[in-house]
């Protein structure tokens, strides 16, 4: 396995004696869930796997050298190996497509490229104790959108919160914990979760009336039940709604399933967008 054979060799010779460095393994989006029943590329799809757990336990092991381990994993892309595959397979790949972020495939060059990554290996690595360390996935067909339920909000693409279900009325999402979301105890900071739950209660006002514009915030209140730990899924349900204010409860669960914050909150829903308004 070449990636397996070129960290081995980089990290005896050079990284592990300077304590320092930084790995970017390529896998792919096959290496991350199954295939549709008519793609049979599971010699593929294995070995892709195989280097991302392979990131995974490096990660775990090295992170001690202070070394950061993390992997790209892109998804269709035209070439001579997928060409074929391509042609055969016009409505699977159409599906793939339209799962993208950007609703189409990557391109060889340009925008449609491969997300640049300057800015990914600095930031996932152990604490000081470490305890902690996080595998980060770019997955690059058409993507790095920064695109959530339909709207494009930075904050949350600075943050690294996912849009997980998106329900009529029940919105879930998600934020893996990396050092600078947590506090000086290591555990979630109380804004991250405060964060989840305003943007979960939030998107779930705007698709119980299947609403285009934003929905802002009137009012919240969050009570704190425990430390969160881990990855944070927040969910927001709408309790009653009339034709401008919606109001939602919200809860948020860590890594072991422990409820770790509950709140409620009133929000008003905007017929337009204007700059700067709306989750």
């Amino acid at each position: 396995m070449p990636c397996f054979l070129l960290c081995r060799e980089v990290g005896k010779r050079v990284m592990i004696p300077k304590k320092s460095g930084k790995i970017i393994n390529l896998s792919s989006i096959a290496g991350l869930s199954g295939n549709p029943p008519d793609m049979t590329t599971i010699a593929y799809n294995t070995s892709k796997g195989a280097a991302v757990n392979f990131t995974r336990a490096l990660a775990a092991e090295w992170g001690k050298y202070n070394i950061n381990v993390n992997a790209i994993c892109p998804g269709f892309f035209p070439s001579k190996m997928s060409q074929g595959l391509l042609e055969n397979y016009r409505r699977v790949c159409r599906g793939h497509d339209a799962a993208a972020p950007a609703g189409r495939r990557g391109r060889s060059q340009g925008h449609g490229g491969i997300p640049g990554v300057r800015g990914l290996a600095p930031h996932h690595r152990p604490d000081c104790r470490g305890r902690w360390w996080r595998l980060h996935y770019v997955s690059a067909s058409g993507a790095m959108s920064s695109d959530f339920f339909g709207l494009e909000v930075p904050f949350l693409d600075h943050v690294g919160v996912k849009a997980e279900t998106n329900a009529e009325g029940h919105v879930i999402v998600s934020v893996e914990l990396r050092p600078e979301l947590m506090n000086s105890f290591h555990v979630a900071h109380g804004g991250v979760v405060m964060t989840l739950l305003d943007v979960a209660m939030a998107m779930a006002a705007r698709t119980s009336s299947s609403h285009k514009g934003g929905a802002m915030t009137v009012d919240m209140s969050l009570n704190f039940l425990r430390p969160a730990i881990g990855r944070v899924v927040a969910q927001g349900r709408v309790l009653r709604g009339g034709r401008s204010l919606i109001f939602c409860e919200g809860e948020a669960h860590d890594a072991s399933g422990q409820l770790v914050a509950k709140s409620l909150g009133t929000f008003m829903l905007r017929k337009e967008m204007h700059d700067g308004e709306g989750n």
